[in-house]
């Protein structure tokens, strides 16, 4: 979490600033989901900062999908630095 504060993705209430006023009401409609590969993380949690839902949470310290919440705007997909994140069919 120390590293998101320092690149400034969060501002002083915890928000991913960059992205807190993107809201959608669109929810994941596509057959596609993602999935967190966790060999693969290494928990940069740039994905939690910067997902506009709020849908990433993190779970075990690990960053962990609530489908019920994401907008399958695959944000965290394209910005996930260690491709961590991978999509998957149902």
């Amino acid at each position: 979490m120390k590293e998101i504060e320092k690149m400034g993705y969060l501002d002083g209430k915890g928000i991913p600033f960059s992205r807190a006023d993107e809201k959608s009401d669109k929810k994941a409609t596509r057959e596609k989901k993602l999935k967190i590969n966790k060999r693969a993380c290494t928990k940069c949690m740039i994905c939690y900062a910067l997902c506009p839902e709020g849908a990433i949470q993190i779970k075990g310290g690990y960053p962990d999908i609530d489908y019920k919440k994401c907008n399958a705007c695959f944000i965290c997909l394209r910005e996930c630095p260690d491709a961590a994140i991978e999509e998957i069919s149902d």
